[in-house]
């Protein structure tokens, strides 16, 4: 896209905070990849504060290694899931505060949201691995951390580009202009 092209953009002076499809996939893809961070994050706290005041052999590390690859393999296949199936009703919450500017209030809706899944991740949890509470904290807390956080970053992001702050990798495919007349200049 050359410099002097406008930035396109699903937001209006009447729809301030409207999402494109674009926006909601990388902002589903962003909730995941959070959730899945988390999780992997909750589980290596889980396994070192596991293994504090046992001497580590590597038969152990081997089992939690395989235990973790595991369980955090089921949480990414899950979140998945969840993530197709509750990305249209993140859909409908989108379309229906594109006329809200308040941040606030956007933020107030996801944080709910992951609330919401938070408790669900926390129940899928209990039901796969029954009376493990320190697995179904760290699935809850991930879930609850991840929703408003990927809204947050992808919000951000979309915003920002509406600014013309582009990102590293949009900057690295655009033609700087100025640079070229200066490079001329020069020679």
């Amino acid at each position: 896209m050359p410099d002097d092209e406008p930035v396109r953009t699903a937001r209006t002076a009447a729809e301030p905070m409207a999402v494109s499809r674009d926006e909601l996939l990388r902002g589903a893809l962003c909730v995941w990849g959070l959730f899945v961070g988390l999780f992997a994050a909750g589980i290596a706290l889980l396994f070192i504060w596991l293994s504090l005041g046992t001497p580590p052999s590597l038969s152990t590390f081997g089992f939690l290694l395989w235990i973790g690859g595991y369980s955090i393999l089921i949480a990414a296949a899950v979140a998945a899931f969840a993530a197709a199936v509750f990305t249209p009703l993140v859909w409908g919450l989108a379309r229906a505060l594109r006329r809200q500017r308040r941040v606030g209030v956007h933020a107030s809706a996801y944080v709910l949201l992951g609330t919401v899944l938070a408790a669900l991740a926390g129940v899928m949890t209990n039901l796969m691995v029954p009376g493990k509470t320190d697995l179904i904290l760290i699935a809850a807390v991930s879930a609850l951390i991840a929703v408003p956080l990927g809204w947050w970053l992808t919000a951000r992001a979309a915003l920002r580009r509406d600014r013309g702050i582009l990102s590293r990798r949009e900057r690295r495919g655009r033609i700087d202009v100025d640079m070229i007349a200066e490079d001329a200049a020069t020679d």
